[in-house]
Order: structure tokens, then C-alpha cells, then sequence
């Protein structure tokens, strides 16, 4: 991937995301533009926060470790001055829900910008921050998977718990009853909220 790409995306406040490369390569051609931490891998996250917070302010580890997710991200953020910082890490795929707000949360601030990669698909409830990066080699990505970064999850699965509805209500033979009639709304709900639950992103 060109490095200038990535830098003109960069310096625009931009967050990049990669598919199957290695982003740590980037550091060395980058650090002296943008105030740099790599983390290699976004998880585990209090972990992941006190090396940011250390790379940029040198506090003791001992300090830090005695607060909470949500301590360290308000430090963090405190401690970030005037320029933003760059983060960088792979593994964008294994980011759980917590963890990717409170990454979202620091670009939201306007402290943050990111440059990641990731491997393979990741869960549904990572999506808002993922809808925030530009995906650069985002042809490579379409070509390999068949995919494109359009979320189709919730029309198949809504599909699929109206159609669980219908055979619900063919089975019963009493489609007239409006008992019956709710208890097959209900049961479509059920379905459609396990697939979102146990699915995640398609």
C-alpha cells in the first residue's frame, strides 16, 4: 500500500484501515509526521490504554494500573495536547463492543486518529467504528471476499423473522386469532434479535 495514501488520509484527521497487511511497517515512515504509539494488537485494552498513556506522558505503570477502563481514557485524553496522536495497531477484527467504543470514544474527542488492519470479518456490534475508517484497499477486500463494507445483516435477519412469523402462523392453522397473531409477532422478534445477538456482521 502506497504511503502516501495513507499519510494524505492522515493528515486530513482521517482514520485508515487496512485489509491483510501489516501496519506496524508504517511506524518507522510515520513517526516523525504524527505522534506515534504502536500497539500492535488493540487487546487487552487497560493495557493497550496505560502504553498509550505512558508513550506520551512517562507516568508509572503502578499509577496507572489501579484505574478503570474509563479513568484511563479520560487520562488519556487529558493528556493528549494540541497534535493528535496516531494510533496504530493490527487485529482490527478481534475488537470486542467495549473496546471499540472506547477507541471510537477517543476519535470522537478529536484526540485520536487511527491506522489499522484487519484479517477477517468482525462482529456486528464493532460496525459504527468501522463506518468511521476509509478502507484504502477496499477493491482487494471485495475481490477476495465477495463482500463490499455495506452492512446487509439486519435486512437478512428481519427477512428471516418475518418468514419464522408465516411458518409460525401456517402451523398453528389459526391466522384469524389475534392471540395467535401476537404470539407469532413475538416469536419473529425472538429470532430476528438471536441472529443479530449470535450472527454479527455478514
Amino acid at each position: 500500500m502506497n504511503i502516501t495514501q495513507i499519510r494524505q488520509h492522515l493528515l486530513k484527521g482521517e482514520n485508515v484501515l487496512l485489509y491483510k497487511r501489516d501496519v506496524t511497517i508504517y511506524y518507522s515512515q510515520l513517526k516523525d509526521e504524527f505522534p506515534c504509539i504502536l500497539l500492535g494488537e488493540p487487546l487487552p485494552l487497560k493495557y493497550k490504554l496505560i502504553k498509550c498513556i505512558q508513550g506520551i506522558s512517562g507516568d508509572e505503570f503502578s499509577t496507572l494500573e489501579k484505574m478503570n477502563i474509563i479513568q484511563l481514557r479520560d487520562t488519556l485524553s487529558s493528556k493528549i495536547k494540541d497534535n493528535k496522536i496516531l494510533i496504530i495497531f493490527n487485529q482490527f477484527d478481534r475488537l470486542t463492543r467495549k473496546s471499540a467504543e472506547v477507541y471510537h470514544s477517543l476519535q470522537q474527542n478529536g484526540k485520536v486518529i487511527y491506522l489499522c488492519s484487519f484479517q477477517a470479518s468482525f462482529k456486528q456490534e464493532v460496525y459504527s467504528f468501522y463506518q468511521s475508517f476509509h478502507l484504502l484497499n477496499k477493491n482487494e477486500y471485495q475481490n477476495e471476499t465477495g463482500k463490499n463494507d455495506i452492512n446487509i445483516s439486519y435486512a437478512v435477519y428481519a427477512i428471516l423473522g418475518i418468514l419464522c412469523c408465516l411458518v409460525y402462523l401456517k402451523i398453528s392453522n389459526a391466522s384469524a386469532a389475534s392471540g395467535i397473531l401476537i404470539g407469532a409477532l413475538w416469536f419473529a422478534v425472538i429470532i430476528f434479535r438471536t441472529l443479530i445477538f449470535v450472527g454479527g456482521r455478514i
